[in-house]
């Protein structure tokens, strides 16, 4: 066996070592869930947010970055899709929108009647969220209950954080489901993808560039073995 070869199969194994035994790990310590609820949230807002809604109407899936937002909305009536993409020569935002009804099999561009940007998506779905007040801690189960504001209304959600692939937020009263996955969780891509494809079959012109911003979250380039194991030591 080469010299080179020799480094790389004890490179493999130290690195194998590494990720069985947890070494170089250390997950971070809070001194509250509520300031852990404030980390991950602040994660979620700095990184592309990858988000799924269930309500009494559907189920709705958001895509938001700085320069991009889609809002695709299923339900058994229609299907709808919002984009807003910011021109990166201009910085001027377009809003587009496509609609299918449950009667129809191709989807009729429409222009939506108000225009939209990444900074009002990100009020409506996702700031609320990260300007809550906690009422309770449940340590045991890993989750809270908080208050968040919805247009001067206060509304009572209940959050688990036990899950590392995503943040979920439940409200009862008017029964809705929320998940925000973390960008390492295997969900993340796959549920950005299925929303890059469904644009694609809205407008291919528009799937297609969206598919082009979104490639390095859908099919990340692979890190080297020297990469994995400097980013184990990074933890």
């Amino acid at each position: 066996m080469s010299k080179y070869k020799s480094i790389y199969v004890a490179a493999i194994i130290i690195c194998m070592f590494l990720l069985f035994t947890g070494c170089g790990k250390k997950e971070p310590e809070y001194e509250s869930l509520e300031a852990e609820l404030h980390a991950i949230m602040q994660d979620r807002i700095s990184n592309p947010l990858v988000m799924r809604m269930d309500d009494t109407s559907g189920t709705s899936y958001l895509y938001l970055d700085d320069t991009l937002g889609v809002l695709y909305q299923p339900s058994h009536k229609k299907k709808s899709i919002t984009i807003c993409n910011k021109n990166k020569d201009t910085n001027v935002w377009s809003t587009y929108g496509y609609l299918m009804k449950s009667s129809e099999d191709k989807y009729s561009a429409y222009t939506p009647k108000y225009a939209v940007d990444a900074d009002a998506m990100r009020a409506d779905y996702v700031t609320p969220f990260v300007n809550f007040t906690v009422k309770t801690e449940n340590e045991k189960e890993k989750s809270l209950q908080i208050v968040v504001n919805f247009a001067g209304a206060d509304e009572t959600w209940e959050v688990r954080i036990d899950n590392p692939s995503f943040v979920s937020f439940r409200r009862t009263v008017v029964p809705t489901d929320i998940w925000m996955y973390d960008k390492t969780s295997g969900e993340y891509p796959v549920v950005l993808s299925a929303v890059v494809n469904e644009v694609k079959a809205a407008n291919s012109t528009m799937g297609s560039l969206i598919e082009a911003r979104t490639e390095d979250i859908i099919n990340p380039p692979k890190k080297s073995l020297l990469d994995q194991i400097k980013d184990i030591f990074k933890k």
